[in-house]
């Protein structure tokens, strides 16, 4: 009985205590980043006119740069990847891109889907495909 206790002996210490300085400064990061994402998505919220902040089809890369710091900051911080070791974080990392790169493709897609069905409605306008009537 008294092995198993020592056997666990070295996980009763506090790991990594980060110092409150570091923990306001990831707190105040992440309220500005938060801020810059509402103000960049609806400026009218802070009396700019609509559409004051328009980067054409990069709005989605600056919102997910912008996801992306805040996530970095949450796991280099809270969940402690800033002391684990190089391969953890490098997998959160990696991993980050790999969703980067699908949504990538998924806007690629949707892009060319939407310019399709834009084209395929100007085609049939006139036409009746179903009457509701009957």
């Amino acid at each position: 009985m008294a092995e198993s206790h020592t056997e666990h002996d070295e996980h009763n210490e506090i790991a990594h205590v980060m110092s409150i300085p570091v923990l306001l400064g990831v707190f105040v990061a992440l309220l500005v980043l938060t801020v810059l994402t509402v103000f960049l998505g609806k400026p009218e919220l802070f009396g700019l006119q609509e559409g004051t902040f328009n980067f054409g089809s990069a709005d989605l890369l600056v919102a997910l740069i912008i996801a992306t710091i805040k996530a970095t900051l949450v796991g280099a911080c809270f969940m402690h990847l800033r002391y684990d070791k190089a391969l953890n974080a490098s997998l959160f990392v990696f991993s980050l891109l790999f969703v980067a790169l699908f949504v990538g493709f998924v806007y690629a897609d949707f892009k060319e889907y939407n310019s399709r069905k834009l084209d395929f409605k100007d085609d049939y306008k006139d036409k009746v495909v179903f009457d509701y009537k009957k």
